[in-house]
């Protein structure tokens, strides 16, 4: 089931952003029922991208970053919960400058 507020931002920390998983994850003991992402910095790129590394690789090794949960809760997504947060993702990096009044 898929909710538009599972995407919203998390009312703990504004600059979280929630997504509620269709399907959750069960990692050393552990159940993964929702995962924050949180914006990217510099940082982040720099650190979580390698050379060599194929598109996919950079972006679950960003992802897998930003939510702070182990790459193997990543791996274990449904394809349809990952989606969710490459879309969060993305859209940090589409996002256009606000623009002033003097332009």
């Amino acid at each position: 089931m898929h909710d538009d507020s599972s995407q919203a931002m998390s009312s703990a920390d504004p600059s979280l952003y929630a997504v509620s998983l269709g399907s959750p994850v069960h990692l050393n003991g552990a159940t993964y029922h929702t995962l924050h992402l949180r914006p990217p910095t510099v940082g982040d790129q720099l650190d979580a991208v390698k050379p060599g590394m194929s598109n996919a690789e950079a972006e679950l090794a960003l992802i897998t970053r930003l939510t702070g949960v182990p790459l193997e809760v990543i791996r274990q997504l449904l394809l349809t919960d990952y989606r969710r947060l490459q879309e969060i993702l993305l859209g940090f990096f589409s996002r256009t400058p606000g623009t002033s009044a003097g332009t």
